[in-house]
């Protein structure tokens, strides 16, 4: 691996661990640490995503191309702190207001980690390996974060949990200016100026993104209902206990991660179309069963599937956005892909809790397995752009 593309999957991947480390107990925290009441605990969560759907378009109009590393830094950065912020927090405006921070920078480095992986791979020949490589390590992050946060539980309470987040979030920091030393003086040609607004409009109007966020957004979508309510229903439904709802997030983050690490091989004996068709019918398979399952193990079915579908479906759409966009948009271009996981994970569980209030918590996940193969529609456009 080149070192550019080893420093930046570093990177990628204590950002993922700083972050997974306390996601699946933020909505515990503050309701137990700084007393936001259910109703609350949901706004603060979502403020998040809102910030970053917000933020991401415009931030990549503005910004040039040679500043890329320095603005991924000021986010790196800002994940730190807002991490400790949420350590700090002892009342709900508080925690909110970090939380906000929390969601611009990571809109900010997800964005242009996924930007300058495409842009990195030695002689701008290797884009979707470089892509793979990178989102194997955030994956890696994902299994990471969550297995040494319940390690550390055992000897610390949670507000000191969010104080180990940030240190390994400074890590972070120190990879991504040593990948910022790397790059030095390596943009030659690459330099734009500011981007237009018709540029914009003509980027929002290019199925070159549209077509890969259109699929991404499918099973965001499906996705959102899935990490927001089946918790909930296996522990109502199945009375599954807390560690083992623990230990199923650790195993589906587990199975994202090897399939990402067995992509390369995937792809090249069947190809990026049949992946995603394959891919999207595992997330309503995986949907439908885990929702529907009367015992554990078919439970268990259902995460694995779920898992394999998230483990492939971001790293082949988001390479289609990269290699199919001018390097001078690249960055806009992965912006608005990205933009469709924050509106994904906004109104897959806001619909979901509408269903919820006609139909048992079961039957209305289910129905929301109709996400991904409506997302089947998009891909014959990929195919059409030559991906292979």
């Amino acid at each position: 691996m080149h070192p550019r593309i080893l420093l930046l999957s570093l990177t990628g991947f204590f950002v993922s661990t700083s972050i997974f480390m306390i996601a699946p107990m933020f909505s515990v925290y503050a309701y137990e640490y700084v007393g936001a009441s259910a109703v609350e605990v949901g706004v603060i969560s979502a403020a998040a995503f809102l910030t970053a759907l917000f933020i991401r378009i415009p931030f990549s109009v503005g910004l040039k191309t040679e500043y890329f590393h320095v603005a991924l830094i000021g986010g790196l950065a800002a994940n730190s702190i807002a991490l400790a912020g949420y350590g700090f927090s002892e009342n709900i405006p508080t925690l909110l207001f970090f939380r906000v921070i929390h969601g611009a920078a990571v809109a900010l480095d997800y964005t242009l980690m996924l930007t300058l992986s495409s842009m990195i791979a030695p002689g701008q020949t290797d884009t979707t390996s470089s892509i793979e490589s990178y989102s194997t390590s955030l994956a890696l992050g994902l299994v990471m974060g969550p297995a040494l946060g319940s390690l550390l539980l055992t000897f610390m309470d949670l507000r000191a949990l969010m104080f180990v987040s940030s240190a390994i979030g400074l890590g972070a920091v120190l990879s991504g200016i040593l990948f910022a030393r790397s790059i030095h003086g390596f943009w030659y040609g690459l330099q734009v100026g500011r981007i237009r607004i018709r540029d914009v409009a003509r980027l929002l109007r290019s199925r070159r993104v549209m077509a890969p966020a259109a699929t991404y957004f499918s099973f965001t979508l499906a996705y959102g209902a899935f990490i927001a309510y089946i918790p909930l229903r296996a522990k109502i439904d199945l009375m599954i206990t807390d560690q083992d709802i623990t230990t199923l997030f650790s195993t589906y983050y587990l199975i994202v991660f090897l399939a990402r690490l067995f992509i390369g091989r995937l792809r090249k004996r069947f190809g990026s179309v049949k992946l995603l068709y394959s891919a999207l019918t595992m997330a309503s398979l995986g949907l439908i069963t885990s929702s529907l399952a009367p015992t554990y193990p078919l439970l268990v079915a259902g995460f694995m599937m779920t898992g394999v579908s998230h483990g492939l479906i971001f790293p082949i759409t988001a390479s289609v956005a990269a290699r199919t966009t001018p390097p001078d948009l690249r960055n806009l271009g992965n912006a608005a892909y990205l933009t469709s996981f924050d509106v994904g994970n906004i109104i897959g569980p806001s619909v979901t809790s509408l269903l919820v209030g006609f139909a048992p918590i079961s039957l209305s996940v289910a129905l929301m397995a109709a996400s991904p193969l409506l997302g089947m529609l998009t891909v014959p456009v990929i195919r059409r752009l030559g991906i292979p």
